[in-house]
């Protein structure tokens, strides 16, 4: 396997190059077994690939009231339209270009977001009720004593990252004060006595990003607390589904929380092993929960898995350019 030699703290280390061969291998995963959402995102960023091939795409999970659905997070089949669906559209959304179609796709977006806001909750919940009508995992099951899913009892997911959206997009809502749902988000963070929840984190990291000073400072102090608390460091749990150094760790992100370089380091060379002999990323949480209507999922899964790691080992500068 190809190695490049890198410094840490004074000592020098060798780490693991994604092969070439790995590389292509991996995109030929994304674009045979996932959905052509990702195959075009991939050409996009990877090859000579068109940003409107993407919207292309994306637009066909977007329904007339501006949210979206049609089972844009592969484990729920909801054609409706959804604050959690919606959340995974713009995160799509913000990654291209200007453009005009991108602006309209997201002033829809955001107006939809804007209706489903939750006055009494001061954030969204993920899913409406009729989620259950149509194939779902089991974890998105509604509760008959909340009405809601299991998933709602953190506030985070996805009000956090719906936050940092608008933040991001520039957008001043009219349905509610966006500082002031900020600051509440950062509150209630700040008052959890136990982080139960990585996805949680992972919106409030989204949120992390979009903020900038005194507020990010803040907020990033908090979430230092809660990345020690779940962060799973023994290598032979990571074939489980755990939240891993590199789901908070990011080159541009000035807070590191705690996690060492050496320990990202270590993952991205398990995660190289793993794609060169593999090429693709299979769902850890298996194949058992997709059956009748979810059977594609599971697939949609490993293409969304798959483009993920090869952001990752370009992000880090991973990438063998040449054999």
């Amino acid at each position: 396997m190809l190695q490049k030699m890198i410094e840490i703290e004074g000592k020098v280390f060798g780490v693991k190059m994604l092969s070439r061969g790995a590389q292509e291998c991996m995109g030929r995963t994304i674009q045979t077994v996932g959905r052509s959402l990702e195959a075009v995102i991939y050409r996009w960023e990877f090859l000579d690939g068109d940003e409107e091939d993407v919207l292309k795409e994306l637009a066909q999970f977007q329904n007339p009231d501006g949210g979206f659905g049609h089972g844009l997070e592969s484990d729920f089949q909801l054609p409706d339209s959804s604050p959690m669906a919606t959340s995974v559209g713009l995160r799509i959304l913000l990654l291209l270009p200007d453009g005009e179609r991108r602006t309209d796709m997201m002033d829809r977006a955001f107006l939809y977001l804007e209706e489903a806001y939750d006055s009494d909750r001061g954030g969204w919940y993920i899913v409406p009720a009729n989620v259950v009508d149509y194939p779902h995992a089991p974890w998105w099951g509604i509760l008959e004593e909340t009405g809601h899913t299991a998933m709602d009892a953190s506030w985070g997911n996805p009000s956090a990252e719906i936050l940092a959206q608008f933040l991001i997009a520039e957008r001043n809502p009219e349905s509610f004060d966006l500082h002031k749902q900020v600051l509440h988000a950062i509150h209630l963070l700040e008052t959890k006595t136990h982080f139960k929840s990585e996805h949680e984190l992972y919106c409030y990291l989204a949120l992390y990003d979009a903020l900038k000073g005194d507020l990010q400072t803040r907020l990033g102090e908090t979430l230092a607390k809660g990345v020690q608390a779940v962060l799973v460091l023994d290598e032979e749990k990571w074939e489980e589904y755990v939240p891993m150094p590199l789901h908070f760790v990011h080159p541009s992100r000035k807070q590191d929380f705690g996690i060492r370089d050496e320990d990202v380091n270590r993952q991205l060379d398990w995660l190289a092993v793993k794609m060169e002999k593999c090429g693709g990323w299979s769902p850890p949480w298996g194949e058992s929960f997709y059956q009748e209507g979810l059977k594609k999922s599971y697939h949609e899964w490993i293409g969304v898995l798959t483009l993920k790691a090869l952001r990752w080992f370009r992000d880090f500068g991973r990438l063998a350019r040449e054999e």
